[in-house]
């Protein structure tokens, strides 16, 4: 099978079609503002056969693409300061024949002055119904189907417990469940959910031994695929479906379409990722430096990996949260965090020891995790974190252990969420011992800032009435105010719950009810 590929330009709005797999992987490597989203069309063999034509507009950048010859001359002649022809892109046919049954609709957005082809019938009517700046101008020619998307990469529980005894042990001894077991940790240890050789229509690839520094290319083709790179600097895409991508040394991994799971396990791995292309993981599973690929919408950590990391965000609003996992123990979460959150409206939610920084934007910064005992219940702890809010309008979420807030310039909220009806409740925590700690904000600005305590019967005025005026004794340590809080102020909170908040550089003099937001 021949496939035609396809790009979206964020820069532009177009859409950009090849069917050379040399300029899909040179687009790829060198143009970051096309993200790939995998197969648009099959070209079909068999039947009488005509050239689809590629136009490329020189004031916008745009292409053009036309199977009519009448228009393609027609273009050449009259509009030839605007467009130059580049020629045969691929075949197609005017009519259904041979293998071409599937037709492949034509759209055209003025706005943008840009083309839109699919041979998704869900897909023409998703651009009917909720794309009105689209005009349908018909059927433009006829392709092959494109790849069908099979399901069969789904959990097979017979097959996992029979595939890792540890597994089927935990679940002899009533600990777990094929499933449980793979959701909360199978899945970032790596483990498969099914057999390659089970899994119909779809490819499990590993690809050859090769020399250093030279790598093979791997085509996952239609398929929930299990792409996994060698010795060498392997590139390996996905294309359609939901694949696994295991990237190691320098590998380049690509998904395509669909939601795809990619695994990280060296600094050197290059992960590319189509707007709107799937709702896609990576896990991260070495120490070092990880660049935050653009258009993957979740963040992980391999199992067991406890090495100092830091995370940097791209330049637009990035999702970078960690704390959803369960960890059997301390050692296996790493020792140190930073993120770099970079610009944009970012939500970092980092664990243990994390130094973040939210960057410019209006962002959302907590740090926390689950800790899960195989005999015990579940535990919400934090390490001693810095969050640092840096411009925009942030909200900083503080956590157990002593916190250091900064919310920088911006009228920032620095949130207290120990309600039991909280983002946390999901996880059911029956331990009587609640949230404890000391959380100093170092550079409140009253009038502008704001404190928000969820989970406290108190009111404005009784937050206010907890805090006093302090005056350091410690070299360096600023004074300021200090509120203490116990458990009967927080009644909507686990039990046991104590806190202590700092406001460095503040007088009580400069405070009032204001400052305090409830619920």
């Amino acid at each position: 099978m021949n496939y035609v590929y396809r790009f979206f330009n964020q820069r532009s709005g177009e859409h950009f079609y090849t069917s050379d797999p040399a300029e899909r992987n040179n687009i790829i490597y060198q143009l970051p503002d096309f993200g790939y989203e995998g197969i648009a069309m099959t070209i079909p063999t068999g039947g009488s056969m005509q050239a689809v034509y590629r136009f490329y507009r020189k004031d916008t950048g745009t292409h053009f693409y036309t199977a009519n010859a009448a228009e393609r001359d027609s273009i050449i002649s009259n509009l030839s300061n605007v467009y130059s022809y580049e020629g045969p892109a691929f075949n197609a046919a005017s009519t259904p024949t041979g293998t071409a049954t599937q037709a492949v609709y034509r759209f055209y957005d003025a706005s943008r002055s840009v083309h839109f082809f699919t041979a998704y019938d869900s897909e023409r009517d998703a651009v009917l119904a909720s794309l009105p700046n689209y005009s349908y101008e018909g059927i433009a020619y006829y392709a092959a189907p494109p790849p069908s998307v099979p399901r069969s990469g789904a959990l097979d529980e017979a097959w996992y417990l029979a595939a890792y005894p540890d597994v089927r042990d935990a679940v002899n001894a009533g600990l777990t469940t094929a499933s449980a077991h793979y959701a909360a940790f199978g899945q970032r240890e790596g483990r498969l959910p099914n057999s390659p050789d089970a899994l119909a229509g779809d490819n499990s690839v590993v690809s050859g031994y090769s020399a250093p520094n030279y790598g093979d290319t791997v085509n996952g083709g239609a398929g929930n695929d299990i792409l996994q790179g060698g010795d060498g600097s392997d590139v390996i895409f996905g294309e359609t479906g939901n694949d696994y991508l295991y990237g190691l040394q320098s590998d380049i991994l690509n998904g395509g379409s669909g939601d795809d799971t990619y695994y990280a396990n060296s600094a050197g791995v290059v992960i590319t990722e189509g707007l709107h292309a799937g709702n896609d993981t990576v896990y991260i599973g070495f120490s070092g430096t990880f660049n935050l690929p653009a258009n993957v919408e979740n963040i992980r950590l391999t199992y067991g990996f406890s090495s100092p990391l830091t995370i940097v965000g791209t330049a637009s609003s990035d999702v970078i949260a960690l704390p959803e996992q369960r960890y059997d123990s301390d050692s296996l979460v790493p020792s140190s965090i930073e993120i770099l959150g970079g610009a944009g409206n970012d939500t970092i939610v980092g664990l243990r020891d994390s130094l973040i920084h939210g960057g410019s934007g209006n962002d959302l910064i907590s740090s926390s995790y689950w800790r899960q005992f195989r005999y015990q219940d579940n535990v919400l702890t934090s390490g001693s974190d810095t969050l640092y809010g840096d411009e925009g309008n942030d909200t900083l979420v503080a956590g157990a252990g002593i916190d250091w807030l900064s919310g920088g310039s911006g009228a920032d909220e620095f949130l207290f969420d120990f309600a039991t009806t909280s983002r946390y409740a999901a996880v059911t925590l029956d331990k009587s011992t609640g949230f404890s700690g000391t959380t100093i904000i170092t550079d409140f600005q009253p009038g502008e800032d704001q404190v928000r305590l969820l989970g406290s019967s108190l009111n404005a005025q009784q937050v206010l009435e907890r805090f006093s005026d302090y005056s350091s004794t410690t070299s360096g340590y600023p004074s300021g105010v200090r509120g203490i809080f116990s458990a009967s102020d927080f009644p909507l909170a686990y039990g046991g719950t104590l806190l202590t908040i700092e406001l460095h550089n503040v007088s009580m003099a400069q405070l009032s009810a204001s400052a305090f937001t409830i619920g």
